[in-house]
């Protein structure tokens, strides 16, 4: 299931890996959104017998392939794009099982309420963005900067996690 939310609902901040305390940078907007999408479940295996009747079910795979988040804002500054597609380390660990070249920051969108306390937050493990997906883009009134990215997700208790929401 996809959610989308704008920027007015809260505040956006990518995270970097570095130790012992990770750098996380708030991105300011005036306007915007926010995307993402689990993967999707593997459907049931069918096995059939020659004569093509059902011969059993066999279980699927866990997921198929990986989920994906983007968002769009007015632009303000330049270095937002090097925070995504260049972090100064990876959030990925190697527990991981993420391969070194892709630079990886979780995201994470705080929704607040109209009273400004926080309602909910969104944390997206291990999102890669290939520079060539964030894209400037000029305009008469304004400039905007949209990206999009693969989550990779995190090994949690044996276990691929892609995003938490508490």
């Amino acid at each position: 299931m996809a959610v989308t939310k704008n920027k007015r609902d809260g505040v956006l901040s990518i995270i970097d890996g570095t130790t012992p305390s990770a750098v996380e940078t708030t991105i300011t907007f005036c306007e915007g959104d926010f995307t993402y999408n689990e993967p999707k479940k593997n459907e049931p295996i069918v096995v059939k017998e020659r004569t093509g009747a059902l011969a059993h079910i066999k279980s699927n795979d866990a997921f198929s392939g990986y989920g994906q988040c983007s968002f769009t804002f007015k632009y303000v500054d330049k270095t937002i794009k090097g925070l995504m597609c260049n972090p100064a380390a990876t959030s990925a660990i190697e527990a991981d099982k993420i391969n070194s070249r892709y630079k990886t920051v979780n995201v994470k969108m705080i929704l607040k309420s109209e009273a400004g306390a926080t309602e909910e937050t969104h944390t997206l493990y291990n999102v890669f963005f290939d520079p060539g997906k964030v894209v400037f883009k000029e305009s008469g009134e304004y400039s905007t900067l949209s990206a999009t990215g693969i989550i990779f997700g995190k090994i949690d208790t044996g276990v691929r996690k892609f995003v938490d929401v508490t």
